[in-house]
């Protein structure tokens, strides 16, 4: 079984989504779970921001 974030790491690994675009969806599900819209693991998001 595959959730959101391993989704979005597909994308990115497979060339469909830049960079810049993938950062700018990490730091969305992060705000999303800041906020309580969604459930997923913060440490997991936090693990994929550029540095």
């Amino acid at each position: 079984m595959h959730g959101t974030i391993w989704v979005y790491d597909q994308l990115k690994a497979q060339g469909k989504v830049t960079e810049d675009e993938y950062e700018m969806v990490i730091d969305e599900l992060i705000e999303a779970v800041k906020t309580g819209k969604c459930r997923l693991p913060m440490t997991e998001l936090i693990k994929r921001k550029r540095v």
